[in-house]
């Protein structure tokens, strides 16, 4: 295993806030193979190879770990909060509004839902009209 020496030469603030960057991209990266790891396990637990067409082939894993098991939980949520202040001020790919974080199309949803309503499709909307007039349950 090679190792890599830097010479680091502060020159003001900017330059510190530049290699914090960098430091903290290079502990990302250093990160991705357990995201590559985490599809390995998840492919091979599948019973059957995937099929090669739209909407075939899906598999998911959802896991869940203690973050205390592994380090300090203030630590974690520092550098959590730190990252998504870094997605959040990522300057958007042409046509699109900038990158999404877990929870932004649910939050747009329920913003939306709030003020609008829930869209129910009509007939949906009959069926439970009638549930409410069979079980006595107002719906509206």
């Amino acid at each position: 295993m090679s190792t890599r020496t830097t010479t680091v030469r502060e020159s003001g603030a900017e330059s510190s806030a530049r290699f914090e960057a960098r430091a903290r991209a290079a502990r990302w990266r250093a990160r991705r193979p357990l995201a590559v790891a985490v599809g390995l396990v998840v492919f091979a637990l599948r019973q059957a190879m995937p099929e090669r067409e739209v909407g075939k082939g899906l598999g998911h894993f959802f896991g869940a770990m203690r973050v205390d098991a592994f380090r300090e939980v203030e630590e974690f949520k520092s550098q959590m909060d730190d990252f998504i202040r870094t997605l959040r001020a990522t300057r958007p790919a042409p046509g699109t509004s900038g990158p999404l974080l877990p929870g932004d199309p649910e939050r747009a949803a329920q913003k939306e839902r709030d003020a609008g309503g829930v869209p129910v499709l009509g007939a949906v909307l009959e069926d439970l009209r009638d549930i409410a007039r069979l079980t006595g349950v107002p719906l509206e």
